[in-house]
């Protein structure tokens, strides 16, 4: 119906004020422009409500199935066919779901004693790739370089050290006493005389150790990783009054984003407008962005070559719609090349639409891209 936008826009308006002033709601809102990427995302906001208001059972927890870091890191044959299922054209109608949700996960491995914290899991409708300190113009090499490369931080708070270092102390302690104790056996049986030391005393102070090492080696290096991030060291040191003080070390980590989960609709958007410090104002970065008819995501898929070759899995994506930008950073006009049919580009830009050529497309300075899934396939 010819009316169709507009009630798209109310609905939209109705959480989101920004864009009131072109609903037809009767509400006040601003009359500042507004940038695509933020319509975008607001859309995806309310059809993301509409989901959930449809289906209440279909939460983060039975949809994505990523919830602990061994389901990611050691996906069972159950979780890659939801996985597999998820990108089917044959998925159940009666399960309501919004082509763009997708997962991104987020992961840091301590470079000290190894230990790799619980990935931490979050929802996402388009991946917004920043552009302006990388030295490429492949929406590629965007994606490798913000989700899939590892970044090396300092100053990472890690407990795992600590009870690594208490056990050693502790171990180090249990091996001096029972070699006295054993010492001082040998030395009793052999020379039948009674040294003059606390051998039981010793004894406890051994038993005692060991119950301080098992209780050590039992504690989750990751329990408490919320609560004590923030805290000072005396907070930390009281959970621990039976044992060695236990302060979490810092120290240098490995810190990587990846993609846990695709979706079926995959919107990129690229940062163009940024803050310049040198100009100490906004600016647009207006260099062309390299861009094919097909995407293959499998590079940017967890941290590359890092994981088991249970994560040999590609997905394609077809471009479908690309966004254009014609302006500065302050001001400007959006227009779309539309993928209508195969081999056949539409320009649309207001009330203007006509024909284009991939040429034309590839040639644009695209600001956002959508892509539609083709297939998976496992690699060789």
């Amino acid at each position: 119906p010819s009316d169709e936008p507009q009630r798209v826009m109310n609905i939209i308006a109705k959480n989101h004020s920004q864009f009131r002033s072109r609903s037809r709601i009767g509400m006040a809102g601003t009359q500042e422009q507004q940038d695509s990427h933020e319509f975008i995302t607001a859309l995806l906001d309310c059809l993301s409500d509409e989901v959930k208001t449809s289906d209440q059972s279909l939460t983060p927890s039975n949809s994505n199935g990523l919830q602990s870091q061994d389901a990611v890191i050691d996906l069972t044959y159950e979780e890659e066919k939801k996985h597999e299922d998820t990108l089917s054209p044959t998925r159940s109608a009666e399960v309501p779901h919004n082509p763009f949700d997708g997962w991104t996960g987020s992961m840091i491995k301590c470079t000290k004693c190894k230990h790799v914290r619980p990935i931490r899991s979050a929802p996402f409708h388009c991946l917004s790739l920043p552009i302006a300190e990388i030295r490429s113009e492949y929406i590629e090499d965007f994606l490798s370089s913000e989700y899939g490369d590892e970044e090396r931080v300092s100053d990472v708070k890690c407990l795992n050290c600590a009870i690594q270092q208490a056990l050693a102390e502790l171990t180090d302690e249990q091996l001096l006493l029972d070699g006295a104790i054993v010492s001082i056996n040998r030395r009793n049986t052999s020379s039948g005389e009674h040294v003059a030391v606390d051998l039981h005393g010793l004894e406890q102070e051994s038993s005692q150790i060991r119950r301080k090492i098992a209780m050590l080696r039992a504690i989750d290096p990751n329990a408490d990783e919320d609560k004590t991030e923030g805290a000072d060291e005396d907070e930390l040191g009281l959970e621990f009054r039976s044992l060695p003080r236990l302060v979490p070390l810092r120290g240098d980590a490995l810190k990587a984003s990846f993609v846990m989960r695709f979706p079926e609709a995959l919107c990129l958007h690229i940062q163009r407008r940024h803050y310049d410090l040198a100009r100490q104002q906004m600016v647009k970065i207006q260099r062309h962005t390299y861009f094919d008819e097909t995407l293959d995501l499998y590079q940017s898929w967890a941290l590359g070559q890092s994981h088991p070759a249970s994560f040999a899995t590609r997905i394609s994506y077809q471009l479908v719609s690309v966004i254009e930008h014609v302006g500065n950073a302050f001001g400007g006009h959006y227009q779309t090349y539309r993928l209508t049919e195969p081999q056949r580009w539409v320009l649309v830009s207001d009330e203007s639409c006509r024909t284009v050529s991939w040429d034309q497309v590839k040639s644009c300075q695209a600001y956002m891209l959508f892509y539609a899934a083709i297939h998976q396939r496992d690699t060789p």
